[in-house]
């Protein structure tokens, strides 16, 4: 038996339409896969780094603060909590005045705070501390001579409830 003239070439062709269509659509998903991992997925890197630079200016911020402040009036002392961030963080300050912070993900931000413009900070010896968002407070002691930074970690404040 023999088929019609046009029956089998109109089921030919629309299996290569099928096959032009899905090949297409496979190509088309390999390159935007492709793009994403190449481009670092959409920027995220990026974007923690300008975290980074905003916690850093926060605490840049309120240790010149500390520091005005102990050289105005001499011994106090203050606290500030750790910058909240969308970026997890580590930062670190040294005994030699330089400020890192640090992300999971390998960005770093570095400051001199000691070679600072804006003013002459003046970290104490032996104040070199580590934390991170999750921490407490910052604990800002000052002298004539600078300040001294540690970390406050478990304080229970004791109040009293008048009857």
């Amino acid at each position: 038996m023999r088929r019609g003239p046009g029956r089998g070439s109109s089921t030919k062709a629309s299996s290569v339409q099928i096959g032009f269509i899905l090949n297409t659509g496979i190509m088309t998903t390999f390159i935007a896969v492709m793009l994403v991992v190449l481009s670092g997925g959409f920027g995220d890197d990026v974007a923690t780094q300008e975290e980074l630079d905003a916690v850093n200016d926060e605490m840049f911020s309120n240790i010149i603060q500390a520091d005005a402040l102990a050289q105005t009036e001499g011994e106090f002392t203050a606290f500030f909590e750790p910058p909240s961030s969308g970026a997890e963080y580590t930062a670190r300050i040294n005994n030699s005045g330089g400020m890192v912070i640090t992300a999971p993900d390998g960005s770093i931000v570095e400051t001199d705070l000691n070679g600072s413009t804006e003013t002459n900070v003046s970290v104490v010896d032996g104040s070199e501390i580590e934390f991170t968002q999750n921490d407490e407070n910052v604990v800002v002691e000052g002298n004539s001579t600078g300040i001294l930074l540690d970390v406050q970690e478990g304080a229970v404040q004791n109040r009293s409830v008048d009857g």
